[in-house]
């Protein structure tokens, strides 16, 4: 018995006193279409990184196209076509572990349809989309809806939530017995029927079937505007024979180090857009992937743009899509305003 405590007690010291110096070391990679991964961040240094190099990366930190945020979650600045691609949050210091993958794609007009909602009413209305199978290619497409979104904005007011519907592809078999060809569809939860991780003969066949249209339904909603409520928290400890120990006791607000405090406020960002009559344009709102806001745009000259009123303040120029974006069909000389 006095021995197996021994090797206990010993086991439990070199798990505390060992601890992992690369469990953190996470960098960004990118990977056009059909092409290999390749380093789009440098979050830490190397040891062969001379000062300069290290001083010449920091101050060319504005220049770049992208940007690291509070969490190190990657902020792009600009995107257009060549942005389109694989990303992906990788551990390459003797882990190879993928921590997250998106696929992101830039398009510049869909194929929006809007509904009118009721409060209160959850069921899925019925829309134009239809479900079935590609047995040859081993897929299935069917038809989803999103999570209503958070309220525009707080007050006595009313304000406004979303929810998309459209058409997903996705497997119809297990990996194993998915086309070589067709295999990595399987990295993503869900795939738009429009996306073009789709085979494109597959796409033309679900346009025809009307499958690539995004129905977006709104419905009012009033909300109360609250603050965040600050907890009071206790810091404890594992001691080497993973005993818990009480280290101190912090008020809300609070914190000590080696916490992940609250999110930043992501920053304002102003730009002024030169654009020809008739020109199209995204006005895009950016917005934390984990954290699910309520989106509300203005107009410095027409007050508050809202999904009930954007026909008929731009003549059907213009149009929010699900992610809540203003898009601009064209632009005439009476839209030469200030948006937020």
């Amino acid at each position: 018995m006095l021995k197996k405590n021994k090797i206990f007690q010993k086991f439990l010291r070199s798990s505390f006193s060992m601890p992992d110096e690369n469990r953190w070391k996470f960098d960004w990679e990118f990977a056009m279409m059909g092409r290999m991964f390749v380093p789009l961040s440098s979050m830490h240094f190397d040891a062969s990184e001379s000062i300069s190099d290290r001083i010449h990366r920091f101050t060319s930190k504005d220049e770049a196209e992208f940007k690291l945020g509070d969490r190190y979650e990657l902020v792009l600045k600009n995107v257009d076509g060549n942005s389109t691609g694989h990303y992906r949050c990788m551990n390459r210091h003797g882990r190879n572990v993928i921590s997250n993958m998106y696929f992101l794609e830039v398009s510049n007009e869909k194929n929006i349809v809007p509904l009118n909602g009721s409060i209160g009413v959850e069921k899925v209305p019925s829309v134009a989309l239809k479900s079935g199978k590609l047995e040859k290619l081993n897929l299935k497409y069917s038809v989803k809806a999103s999570d209503w979104s958070k309220c525009s904005y707080c007050s006595s007011d009313r304000g406004e939530q979303t929810r998309h519907i459209k058409c997903y592809v996705e497997p119809s078999t297990k990996t194993t017995s998915q086309k070589l060809e067709l295999r990595y569809l399987s990295l993503y939860d869900k795939v738009p029927c429009t996306s073009t991780l789709v085979p494109l003969p597959v796409r033309k066949e679900l346009k025809k079937l009307g499958n690539d249209k995004i129905f977006l339904e709104t419905r009012p909603c009033f909300e109360e505007c609250t603050g965040a409520e600050e907890l009071n928290r206790i810091v404890n400890s594992s001691q080497d024979l993973g005993d818990i120990r009480t280290l101190d006791y912090l008020p809300g607000g609070e914190f000590v180090f080696g916490n992940v405090l609250p999110r930043l406020l992501p920053p304002v960002v102003r730009r002024v857009q030169l654009v020809l009559s008739n020109d199209p344009q995204v006005l895009s709102c950016q917005k934390l992937i984990d954290l699910n806001a309520g989106v509300h745009w203005y107009s410095l000259k027409n007050g508050p743009i809202q999904h009930s009123t954007i026909h008929e303040m731009y003549q059907e120029r213009a149009y929010f899509d699900e992610d809540t974006n203003l898009v601009f069909r064209q632009f005439t000389m009476e839209d030469d305003d200030e948006y937020l």
